[in-house]
């Protein structure tokens, strides 16, 4: 029997959940449109089920009458593409995207996405130009923002700045637990957090410098969401999290972390396959900081920055913005101690790991290798996710210059640490770059290490 989880893996999935339709019924809608536009062709239960499940992709014909049907604009379908301009017909964007930008719309938002729901998986709920619009509207509304200033007296109990600072204190311990155990558990944690700090938000009674600080917690526990969501794969159910956030921190006025946020959403975009658009996120981002904003804030999104350039084959690009940060960050190391909690992972040990990655994708081990090394020498034990994905791309590394032995064995170190967080953006790491090494396909290490491999990749 399928699971409802099962349901959620294409966004047509979600539309028919969500507007209660049977695929009998959205067929028959489907063939009503058709005839209403004079067109011979047809749809039945099995059509719209490939559709559905991934077995066959619509004609273009065929989308456009599915648009029509679903109440989407057609200008998306050409612009979004199969199968993503469908989340433009589910709660994802009429919930999270078109409420206003106020204290209204961020309430409403925040209802909705602390409300029980089942998981979202499978692919991005926003990209292109619908993705760089909730960035620009973030951008234009942190331009003018004002504190968070709702005090009722009719409202709950009042918000002390003790009960404030021990509830970022949980926020700054779930960070740090990420470090270990990954999206997997947490994620539910994090998720019961925002749902708290949101009710709070909507009950509670608070003067506007409580105010500020309290969606500045909403901002960091949705921003949290997002990044533990991304590490299982739950795509839009992390964008979702990740707006969010971006319309909290304009509510706390907090321009770097929202910049911090906009990073995060491109390094899931950028991941998935859109460098373009996660370089579009870090620009908005960078400019609104422009020459300000925290030095080590400014050396990871140049770092991210890196990343798509490399992700998109540019070289060039990507070695200017790895100088950029590392610039930054030797101008954090001498600065004053004023860096953010949530920006302590962003250090030496983690540029140097970027900036492997990025010789990575390049495919230059020559030059990611030392880098890579450096980083893992230096990283703490307790980072056993980040640990388990550098020694996957210490693994292709090798791959790429032909170093079986070596490759095998970083291979076999990063099975053995996913294992402990079964996080599913470190398997799927293990197993693309795994596939570098399909050329040596019947060797006896490579077999021993597929076996040791099929014990995580459930």
């Amino acid at each position: 029997m399928a699971t409802a989880e099962d349901d959620h893996l294409h966004p047509l999935a979600v539309v028919l959940r969500e507007r209660g339709l049977t695929l009998e019924k959205l067929a028959s809608s489907y063939r009503g449109e058709l005839a209403r536009q004079g067109l011979r062709s047809g749809a039945d239960r099995q059509l719209i089920w490939k559709w559905k499940s991934g077995k066959k992709t619509p004609s273009d014909e065929s989308q456009h009458v599915l648009a029509t049907v679903l109440g989407v604009p057609h200008t998306l379908v050409t612009e979004r593409g199969w199968p993503s301009w469908v989340w433009c017909a589910t709660n994802t964007h009429g919930q999270v995207v078109e409420p206003p930008w106020s204290i209204a719309g961020t309430m409403k938002v925040l209802r909705w996405v602390t409300g029980d729901r089942v998981d979202r998986r499978g692919f991005l709920a926003l990209s292109g130009a619908s993705l760089l619009g909730v960035a620009t509207e973030w951008a234009s509304n942190m331009a003018t923002a004002r504190a968070a200033a709702l005090v009722a007296e009719t409202r709950g109990e009042y918000l002390s700045r003790e009960v404030l600072d021990r509830l970022g204190n949980r926020l700054a311990e779930l960070r740090h637990l990420d470090d270990v155990f990954g999206g997997t558990d947490l994620r539910h944690l994090a998720r019961a957090e925002l749902r708290w700090l949101s009710t709070l938000a909507d009950t509670a009674t608070y003067d506007e410098t409580t105010g500020k600080t309290l969606f500045a917690h909403i901002t960091e526990a949705a921003r949290l969401c997002g990044w533990l969501h991304f590490d299982v794969a739950q795509h839009a159910a992390a964008q979702e999290h990740y707006v969010t956030a971006l319309r909290s921190s304009v509510e706390a006025n907090a321009p770097e972390a929202g910049a911090h946020v906009l990073a995060c959403m491109s390094f899931q975009v950028m991941l998935e396959g859109h460098p373009n658009d996660a370089l579009s996120l870090l620009d908005t981002a960078s400019d609104f900081l422009g020459r300000g904003g925290n030095a080590r804030l400014r050396a990871m999104i140049a770092s991210r920055k890196a990343r798509a350039y490399a992700i998109a084959g540019d070289a060039r690009g990507c070695g200017h913005q790895l100088n950029l940060a590392e610039r930054y960050l030797d101008a954090a190391d001498t600065a004053p101690a004023d860096a953010p909690d949530w920006i302590y992972y962003f250090d030496h040990a983690e540029l140097d790991a970027q900036a492997g990655a990025c010789w990575v994708s390049l495919s230059q081990p020559a030059r990611a290798r030392p880098l890579i090394d450096s980083a893992l020498s230096t990283m703490s034990s307790d980072y056993v996710r980040d640990r388990t994905i550098y020694h996957a791309r210490s693994g292709q590394a090798y791959a790429d210059a032909n170093e079986l032995d070596m490759a095998c064995r970083d291979f076999a170190t990063a099975i053995d640490l996913a294992a402990q967080t079964q996080s599913v953006r470190s398997i799927e790491t293990i197993r693309v770059g795994r596939a570098t090494l399909d050329r040596y396909k019947g060797d006896p290490r490579i077999n021993k290490l597929d076996r040791q491999f099929q014990r995580i990749a459930c």
